[in-house]
């Protein structure tokens, strides 16, 4: 994806003749491949980047290894990338990497020789954002020169954080808030919160370049909507809206909602209309420039919010809140689930 949410895959070229599958570190697998003429090649390690260097015999005595420090890989901060090279001398190397099970924009990092080396070593920094719920899987592509011959190798590598995900902050708040209403914008065309009288709606205010939180809350909230039987998932809408409509398209946000559930649909408007949605609820969000792929970061609340059926604010559920909490406080207001009013 460009920073503008549109996607762009600078692969190999087509001239590709070899392909490899070797074993990833947590049962993934590590794909590598080289242009035609390139040498018959093999991964000699796992390459999950978070735990090891990828290492790969480019034939003829001579190698290529990405390393990537510190480890763990932060979520936001710059990283140093390190392409080393033996049995010959490297010139000009580039190393782009792409998301490729969640979006996470592209890092394109120019490796520069590192004095006295002799064209072994490169180096350079870039952001490569990490999620500490789920691995992510990427698509990597080195361009260099190798003993003034240009060469492509590309690889498939993995990254995660060995720590423990958030825990649930808090209990859940219930509230008699206002009936709100606003207009947004889906991929498939304007979105008002009133379209969905007699549905309840949970609400999440996010971004999808967001490293950490939103991927942890939508997941969280995917879980509970699957507990749900499917007469009473029909009764529930639930919006992702985007604070980063500089960066997050219509189109590119319902790809990234989808891709944690079918029935997460992700909304976004102008400045002036994201900021009119989120005035009612309370939701808080500023934008701070950072080093990396994206160019700045969105802090912003971490709260779903529970609309009920007649279009007031009811609950506010925790961040990361399991799934059993979200299914109870959905069940309260689903209109299948409440009990028919007796007439007398």
């Amino acid at each position: 994806m460009d920073p503008h949410g549109h996607r762009q895959w600078a692969g190999p070229g087509l001239g590709v003749a070899l392909l490899v599958v070797g074993g990833l570190a947590g049962g993934g697998v590590a794909v590598w491949r080289w242009a035609s003429q390139a040498p018959s090649s093999r991964p000699e390690t796992p390459c999950d980047l978070t735990e090891a260097p990828c290492r790969v015999n480019l034939g003829g005595g001579r190698t290529v290894e990405l390393d990537v420090s510190p480890r763990p890989i932060p979520l936001v901060d710059p990283v140093a990338f390190t392409a080393r090279f033996e049995g010959g001398r490297a010139s000009q190397v580039k190393l782009t990497a792409t998301g490729e099970t969640m979006d996470m924009g592209v890092t394109t990092v120019a490796l520069a020789a590192e004095p006295s080396t002799d064209g072994a070593r490169f180096g350079g920094t870039g952001s490569l954002p990490v999620c500490v719920t789920e691995r992510l899987g990427w698509r990597g592509r080195v361009d260099f020169e190798l003993d003034g011959a240009p060469r492509v190798a590309a690889v498939r590598f993995t990254t995660h954080r060995p720590t423990k995900p958030p825990a649930a902050s808090g209990e859940v708040e219930r509230v008699d808030g206002p009936t709100a209403d606003f207009l947004l914008h889906s991929s498939k065309g304007p979105v008002r919160l009133s379209d969905f009288r007699g549905k309840v709606v949970l609400l999440y205010f996010g971004y999808t370049f967001c490293p950490d939180i939103c991927p942890t809350s939508l997941t969280a909230t995917a879980r509970a909507l699957r507990r749900l039987p499917p007469e009473q998932l029909a009764e529930v809408e639930t919006l992702f809206v985007s604070v980063d409509p500089e960066r997050d398209t219509p189109e590119h946000l319902a790809e990234y909602a989808a891709f944690f559930h079918p029935s997460i649909h992700g909304v976004t408007g102008t400045d002036a209309e994201v900021a009119a949605a989120a005035r009612p609820f309370g939701v808080v969000y500023a934008r701070h420039e950072a080093t990396g792929a994206g160019g700045y970061v969105v802090d912003h609340s971490a709260l779903t919010y529970l609309v009920a059926p007649d279009g007031h604010l009811a609950a506010k559920l925790p961040h990361a809140a399991p799934p059993q909490l979200v299914v109870a406080e959905l069940t309260k207001w689903l209109p299948s689930a409440r009990p028919p009013i007796n007439p007398q």
